[in-house]
């Protein structure tokens, strides 16, 4: 939006020696500026259809072409996914097959900075009211604050969604 405030910019190069304790984050606000004016990562992309016994399955993988802004910052980076070249119609001998046992978890509450990223993607409230936002919900009793900073739903809040839901489900 217009009125969000410009990104940090780092306006000269320095070593560890000269920055000392803050050298990692000015490590990693540098990264990110020049990960911003980098270029896209590129990547060709494989994906294989295969059939065994009457039920399908697929395999993809990835060759990257270009790092883009992944050379740059490390939290991004991109590896090779090899899949080994096949032709349309090829049979392959099956060298093993298992069948495993597993359940499935449900995934983690949000954390704080979770919601705070959806809001933003999202487009509901403003940098100066999303902290107050979030405030607003524990206050209210719809969730609270639990180890790790995730919000974890009381019934109150499970039972306002749910209202929600009645009235629209969307």
């Amino acid at each position: 939006p217009a009125l969000d405030p410009p990104p940090i910019t780092p306006v000269r190069a320095g070593t560890e020696g000269q920055v000392g304790e803050g050298w990692r984050l000015y490590d990693m606000v540098t990264r990110h500026f020049l990960a911003t004016v980098s270029g896209d990562c590129k990547f060709m992309r494989t994906r294989v259809r295969f059939e065994v016994n009457g039920e399908e399955f697929s395999v993809s993988g990835r060759k990257v072409i270009d790092p883009g802004f992944t050379r740059v910052q490390h939290s991004g980076e991109m590896e090779d996914v090899h899949v080994p070249d096949f032709t349309r119609g090829e049979s392959v001998p099956l060298k093993k097959l298992s069948i495993g046992n597993h359940k499935t978890r449900p995934p983690p509450y949000l954390s704080e900075s979770d919601l705070l990223g959806l809001m933003e993607k999202h487009g509901i409230g403003t940098d100066a009211s999303m902290a107050t936002h979030i405030n607003n919900i524990c206050e209210r009793n719809y969730v609270t604050l639990c180890e790790g900073r995730r919000l974890v739903p009381t019934k109150l809040g499970i039972g306002l969604v749910h209202g929600f839901q009645l009235v629209d489900n969307e």
